[in-house]
């Protein structure tokens, strides 16, 4: 990144340049750097302002450059403004500071575009005539609902249809007439829909069927969709593992018609493949996926278009990718306290846990770090062996569990030259 090099009229002749104008990471130190040699006499100042408060170092300055860091504290929006006597072209510079793990979970926008009328908002349709020297009579004719297309009657469906003959086709139905207006002879036919289902548009031109018509309506309620499965409800902040399958299930029975989709948000160059199957069941279907890549995943789902408010966020973690720090020692006493250390930096994202099984319940002390481990450690209060078992994602790190033996003190035996005894 590079400020306004051409220096507008009043403006101090300072250029800033560097990777910390444009982003920052938590805990870690940005930097740019200010190149003053053509600005003259005057007093440089560097403030860097936002959610927490940033550590700020200027280095140099005696040649007219200068190297600027700042250490953003937490995650959120940070202004920076440099003067030299006055603003320097460019302030103040915006950047946003992310932890260093958020560059593994790019998410991607999706844009959903409607496919179908969603319940209760307007349908219209719009017939152009000013390519006709003659003004055109027009009149429209909505039938339904059906459930579905096969559910109605192919007489219905046919491009011979008449403005006249349309009642007498109509069984258990009744033709509504939509709102119709027109400027310039532009037409536009207004529907709103109260009921889910299939409708068809009739457009008569003097009295003729227009072409492309009867159009199909598919009327639908997304809020009517039902999912449950992974990330969804009791299953809300679970972890899962790498590389296995997840599955939902959709109740689209209320919703009317409509196609049901899945969409997928998470690390950069992951899977975005998902399975959507329908059940024996009528408009119901399991949706699956496998997840490749560890870290944090968003699922979307949708409903001819229109976004689900059920929106799964998912935390995927490769438990071979954790590494477990911990002494080859197997006794200890009791009283003396026993760490280990676990290594997620490559891991992803995912639910740690720490399980002792001993002779009696011991609390366990946690201790996440900025570079990705955790800190973990307990004291044994009574004799006994102590199981250690240590699971990242619900999938245990290590393929046996580490034993610790904890004795009394004066248990302990001491050998040696001219030694003997316990104590």
């Amino acid at each position: 990144f590079k400020n306004n090099s051409s220096f507008p009229e009043g403006m101090p002749k300072v250029t800033a340049i560097g990777e910390g104008l444009e982003k920052a990471y938590v805990n870690e130190w940005a930097t740019f750097d200010l190149d003053f040699t053509q600005a003259g006499q005057g007093s440089l100042d560097v403030s860097v302002d936002g959610p927490g408060r940033a550590e700020t170092r200027i280095e140099g300055g005696k040649n007219g450059k200068a190297s600027v860091k700042y250490l953003p504290p937490i995650s959120g929006e940070y202004t920076i403004n440099v003067s030299f006597g006055k603003d320097i072209p460019g302030t103040p510079f915006i950047v946003n500071a992310v932890p260093r793990e958020a560059e593994d979970t790019i998410t991607e926008v999706v844009q959903l575009e409607a496919e179908g009328v969603k319940l209760g908002n307007a349908f219209t349709y719009m017939v152009d005539t000013s390519g006709s020297e003659d003004k055109q009579s027009l009149s429209g004719r909505i039938v339904g609902p059906y459930k579905k297309i096969n559910f109605i009657p192919k007489e219905l469906l046919s491009d011979t249809v008449t403005l006249d003959g349309l009642p007498r086709l109509l069984v258990g139905k009744r033709a509504i007439e939509p709102t119709v207006t027109e400027k310039d002879k532009i037409y536009t036919v207004q529907f709103t829909p109260t009921e889910i289902g299939v409708y068809l548009l009739y457009i008569f031109l003097n009295d003729h069927l227009a072409p492309q018509m009867p159009h199909e309506i598919y009327v639908c309620d997304p809020t009517k969709v039902k999912i449950s499965g992974c990330g969804l409800k009791e299953t809300e902040g679970n972890s899962y593992p790498v590389n296995d399958p997840l599955q939902w299930e959709a109740d689209c029975i209320h919703a009317g018609p409509g196609k049901l989709k899945a969409y997928c948000a998470g690390p950069q160059n992951c899977s975005k493949h998902f399975e959507v199957t329908p059940l024996p069941n009528e408009d119901c279907y399991t949706i699956s996926y496998i997840p490749d890549i560890p870290g944090s995943y968003q699922v979307l789902f949708a409903y001819n278009g229109y976004d689900l408010s059920d929106k799964p966020k998912l935390m995927i973690g490769d438990s071979s990718k954790a590494e477990v720090q911990i002494s080859d020692t197997k006794v200890c006493l009791v009283g003396e306290e026993v760490s280990f250390c676990v290594d997620l930096s490559a891991a992803g994202a995912g639910k740690l846990q720490a399980n002792i099984e001993g002779p009696v319940e011991v609390p366990i002390n946690f201790a996440k770090n900025k570079n990705g481990t955790c800190n973990f450690s307990f004291v044994p209060t009574e004799p006994g062996k102590y199981t250690l078992s240590i699971s990242f994602g619900n999938k245990l790190i290590t393929d046996e569990p580490f034993e610790v033996t904890a004795i009394l003190p004066e248990e302990v035996l001491v050998t040696g030259s001219g030694v003997t005894g316990k104590g």
